[in-house]
């Protein structure tokens, strides 16, 4: 049997092996009050899709930290996701009262303007992102620039901005079919088709993408082709927009 003096040394080491690991190791709960655990947490919800998991992190955060930039940013973007514009703008106005600077923050209230369809204080908004030359690497920003002059009806300079974006970045698909879009109403038809079809390679899953090609087929009366295209559409997402149309563009092609 064991003596009671070698029990109590025992008893002693695992004690102590037993505090460390609370020491080095902390709860879930001691990480609650870490504003930079909450805001990566956050991230990850937001990453995943999960906008209300998100957004209680990132508020959670700022609670504990209201000058967190980032954490304002991301709460900003999360609304902006959620179509909560009003929020997104209150959020991210903060950001930037905190750093005049930041260009993230910019670049997403331009988008906010954008979705409100005030076109003139996006296009500021985009602008003043562009001031970090860091940040006008971004292909990101020239296809929101992209987006203000497509929907100003400049169809010339959308095309210029979508491509100073795949100029940046030759695979980003939504600048393809931002440009093809804009070769459209300047009736550029084959400029327009090769963007499509570019596009599709990276989407061919897309109904958008799938229709704006079809379309264009068929009022080249290029039907044979544009069929199969539609049909895709009608078969994807038969009650989405793309659906409806492409259903109509079939029943006058049959």
């Amino acid at each position: 049997m064991w003596s009671t003096t070698l029990l109590r040394r025992l008893s002693a080491v695992l004690a102590a092996a037993v505090l460390a690991g609370c020491a080095t190791a902390p709860s879930k709960n001691s990480k609650m009050g870490d504003p930079i655990y909450l805001y990566k947490m956050g991230i990850s919800q937001f990453s995943q899709g999960h906008f209300l998991e998100a957004e209680q992190y990132f508020r959670d955060a700022l609670k504990i930290d209201p000058k967190m930039i980032m954490t304002w940013n991301m709460l900003g973007k999360t609304y902006l996701f959620s179509g909560r514009l009003e929020e997104a703008q209150a959020a991210l106005e903060k950001a930037i009262q905190i750093q005049p600077s930041f260009a993230e923050a910019h670049n997403n209230m331009g988008t906010v303007f954008l979705q409100k369809g005030d076109l003139v204080k996006a296009e500021a908004e985009f602008n003043l992102a562009l001031r970090d030359t860091t940040y006008s690497q971004s292909p990101q920003v020239w296809f929101n620039l992209g987006m203000v002059a497509y929907q100003k009806g400049n169809y010339s300079e959308a095309i210029t901005q979508f491509g100073r974006a795949l100029s940046l970045n030759k695979e980003y698909a939504v600048a393809m079919l931002g440009r093809a879009r804009a070769y459209e109403k300047m009736r550029q038809t084959d400029q327009a088709k090769a963007d499509l079809r570019r596009y599709l390679e990276l989407r061919p899953e897309d109904p958008e993408g799938l229709f704006t090609l079809g379309r264009t087929l068929v009022n080249e009366k290029s039907f044979v082709e544009a069929r199969p295209l539609l049909e895709r559409v009608w078969l994807l997402a038969p009650s989405s927009t793309w659906g409806q149309e492409a259903k109509k563009l079939l029943d006058l092609i049959q």
